[in-house]
Order: C-alpha cells, then sequence, then structure tokens
C-alpha cells in the first residue's frame, strides 16, 4: 500500500498568521485525516502550534495518528 500525505503550511494558508483555524478549516483538515496522513509546518513555538492547530481539530486517536 502507498502511503499518501498532505503537507500544508498554518500561517497564511490554513489561518490568518497566529491565529487559530477556523471551525470549517478545521473540518476540512478532519475530512481530509480520514484519507491522508496531514503534516501542518509551522515556524512557532509547539504550545503556539498545540493552541492554534491542535486543540482546534476535535479529531479523535484514529485521526490525530494520521496528523504528523
Amino acid at each position: 500500500m502507498k502511503r499518501r500525505m498532505i503537507a500544508l503550511d498554518v500561517d497564511g494558508t490554513l489561518a490568518v498568521s497566529k491565529s487559530p483555524l477556523s471551525e470549517v478549516m478545521a473540518a476540512h483538515i478532519r475530512a481530509l485525516l480520514g484519507v491522508f496522513d496531514v503534516c501542518v509546518i509551522s515556524g512557532g513555538r509547539f504550545a503556539q502550534f498545540e493552541e492554534q492547530v491542535i486543540s482546534r481539530l476535535s479529531a479523535d486517536r484514529d485521526q490525530l495518528r494520521r496528523f504528523i
């Protein structure tokens, strides 16, 4: 089985710089996690990334296994 991944940048792509993901964008990422491994790239501190991205996903454990 081929492994497929989508890589995205946070600031200016998924969200306005330093702002949390919108619910719409979080829903799109959750949907992608059902099909692909998803890599979200950020240059910020992990605490900021956690607040800006991970906490907004409302993803279950199986979905988060695909979140790289």
